[in-house]
């Protein structure tokens, strides 16, 4: 199935894809259209009614599919003002499709990488978006700070990391803070993409008795990350499990199956 029939297979049951569905039509074609006619760009493009500030066309082209068209952070509230904690907010995408679904939710953003955080600032200045915090940081399970890991290539890239052996790319010092110190209050939505940190965080919500203030998560796990052997995914789903949650979880892997290798997974956390 093409992009296009995947979009108009989307388009027909779902609230968000009817109601979307003109400005997602028309944004695929551009980028795909940009993608044809240039190898790099730093230009500022139209994405469903935003200007978009980015580091390169093929990153965002993967960001608009995996958060507006396949709507990996879609979620319902009826709280009209949610409050979201969102942990790796790249460029923004993220925080844009939020405020899509939400205009007045109140969003807190992380984001420790410095060349994608001047993007994320840009996007919120751009855009003129209100009520929306962010910090050049990255969330860990201490306060102080870590050595991050950038892949140079290409400017951009995903796999950004607190973790040594993610990437053998460009390394700095980031300043890491502990996420607890930040849920003082009911949180709608915590979304976590965080390159292999997020069991350290979820340890670290849990010995602080934060996780009972959260509503609904979505945590990208990243299963043999670095170590091969280390088959340890049940610990966070016994977090889950031990602090009232259920879960959908959710994997794209091809068969057959390969062992110890990197696998994603996208867990959907909800208070029960």
């Amino acid at each position: 199935m093409n992009e296009i029939s995947r979009i108009q297979t989307l388009c027909r049951p779902h609230e968000y894809y009817q109601r979307m569905r003109g400005e997602l039509f028309r944004t695929y074609l551009a980028l795909a259209i940009k993608r044809m006619v240039a190898r790099k760009s730093t230009d500022i493009e139209n994405v469903v009614g935003y200007r978009v500030s980015h580091l390169n066309l093929k990153t965002l082209g993967q960001l608009f599919d995996e958060i507006f068209i396949s709507c990996v952070y879609y979620f319902k509230t009826a709280n009209s003002t949610p409050l979201i904690i969102d942990c790796g907010s790249n460029i923004g995408m993220s925080i844009l499709f939020f405020k899509k679904l939400y205009p007045g939710a109140r969003i807190v953003g992380f984001e420790p990488d410095c060349n994608t955080y001047g993007r994320l600032e840009e996007n919120i200045r751009l855009n003129n978006l209100q009520q929306v915090t962010i910090h050049n940081r990255a969330v860990s399970d201490r306060d102080g700070q870590a050595t991050f890991f950038t892949d140079p290539d290409p400017i951009g890239s995903l796999e950004t990391t607190i973790l040594e052996g993610r990437t053998s790319g460009r390394r700095h010092e980031v300043e890491t803070v502990r996420l607890s110190q930040f849920i003082t209050e009911e949180i709608d939505l915590l979304k976590m993409d965080i390159e292999g940190a997020e069991i350290l965080v979820m340890r670290e919500l849990a010995a602080a008795d934060s996780l009972k203030r959260i509503k609904e998560m979505f945590i990208e796990y990243h299963h043999h990350f670095l170590d091969k052997d280390d088959d340890s995914f049940s610990e966070i789903l016994q977090i889950l499990e031990k602090h009232g949650f259920g879960y959908q979880i959710y994997s794209n892997y091809r068969i057959p199956f390969v062992r110890e290798l990197l696998q994603n997974f996208v867990i959907y956390a909800y208070r029960k």
